[in-house]
């Protein structure tokens, strides 16, 4: 579950559910200027949430909705999100990177294999 939390005040706006195990990174999205949260779990899927409906308007998991490529064997530790475009780079347990299209659902597949965990990605702004 996410909650979505008024800073100012400390007042629950949202939960948002979905996701069969936990969370492990929530973000709001850039090339959109934030009006979805992209996050990733254990259940080894990216969800795409739209807060001000409270529903998850897009599901990424191995072989899921708009893709026939695999996809995350393992949960999924890391993401990165493109400022410009709807792209996302995802890291997980088994060192495997893949590259997706996170509001289409497409997986364009992966793009690299370390021999330990991907803990971290970012996108340079370069």
């Amino acid at each position: 579950m996410i909650w979505i939390v008024n800073a100012v005040n400390g007042k629950i706006m949202a939960n948002l559910i979905g996701h069969e195990e936990e969370v492990l990174r929530s973000k709001f999205t850039l090339e959109d200027r934030g009006k979805h949260i992209v996050s990733s779990s254990a259940d080894k899927s990216l969800r795409v949430w739209s807060p001000l409906n409270q529903e998850c308007v897009m599901t990424l998991r191995s072989f899921g909705q708009g893709s026939r490529k695999e996809f995350h064997k393992s949960q999924i530790l890391c993401f990165a999100l493109h400022p410009d475009m709807p792209v996302v780079l995802s890291g997980d347990e088994d060192g495997c990177v893949f590259a997706s299209q996170y509001m289409t659902g497409e997986v364009n597949g992966v793009i690299g294999k370390h021999q330990d965990s991907c803990e971290s990605i970012t996108i340079s702004s370069t």
